[in-house]
Formats: structure tokens, sequence, C-alpha cells
């Protein structure tokens, strides 16, 4: 190794197998493939994660008149040092009932063009029989 070289080990996650990569990293933020990954993906995913790694992101957000959370999530890997950014753009999001699983809830999150989605249904019936089951059970 020279100057500002370095080994980085990745634990590769493209399949079960897990493998332990190893990764050549120099000082201007590039990288090369060196050894360990038993496939072409987890060479790439290596590379990728020692250069620039992504995150998909999941949270669940507020609908008001809805005592159920909804689910979402980015649609495609984002940036990983942007994912709190991300959940901060979600809670904030405006939804309103119903809502239908692949509908945007932000259509571009943090400036990388990929947008937030619901994971799940909503409407309005299953915010009524939810809020009526829920005052039910409380007289009890």
């Amino acid at each position: 190794m020279q100057g500002s070289d370095r080994i980085r080990e990745v634990t590769c996650i493209r399949c079960p197998m897990g493998c332990v990569v190893a990764v050549e990293c120099d000082g201007s933020g590039g990288a090369r493939y060196v050894q360990g990954a038993s496939c072409v993906r987890g060479q790439e995913y290596a590379v990728a994660e020692a250069t620039a790694p992504e995150r998909m992101m999941a949270t669940v957000i507020d609908v008001p008149g809805c005592p159920e959370p909804l689910s979402v999530k980015t649609e495609r890997p984002i940036p990983k040092h942007l994912v709190q950014d991300a959940v901060c753009m979600a809670k904030q999001a405006a939804v309103a009932l119903p809502v239908h699983i692949g509908q945007v809830i932000v259509p571009n999150v943090c400036g990388t063009g990929v947008p937030i989605v619901a994971t799940k249904n909503l409407d309005q019936s299953f915010a009524s029989s939810r809020a009526f089951a829920d005052a039910t059970t409380s007289e009890k």
C-alpha cells in the first residue's frame, strides 16, 4: 500500500452468503475491489459501499383522523448520510385519507429525485371503524 491507500473490509448484503470483501480505498474517494466476493454483485456492492454508501429509509407517519400510523419508505436507496433528514421530511409531510400503496408522500426527498411512498392502504372506512372500535373498547 502506498501513501493514503488503505484496505477496508465490507460485509456484502447482496445475498445470504455474507462475503467479507476487501476493497482498497485511495485518498481521493475512489476504491477498487481486492478480494473476498464470490460474485460480481458482491464486488460492485463493496466498492459502492466504500465510496458512496446508500440505504433505504422506512418509517411510520401520523395521518390526521386515523389512529393507525402510515408506513412509508423511499422508492430506491438514498445516500446514507441523508437518511435522518429523509425521516424528518416524511414526518413533516401533510397526508390526508385515503392513502394507497405506492402513493407518493414526498416527491423528491432531500433533492435526490427519489420519492417517499406509502407502503399500505388507509381509507376513511378503516379510520372510522377503528375509531369506533377504540371508543367502544375504552368504555368497558
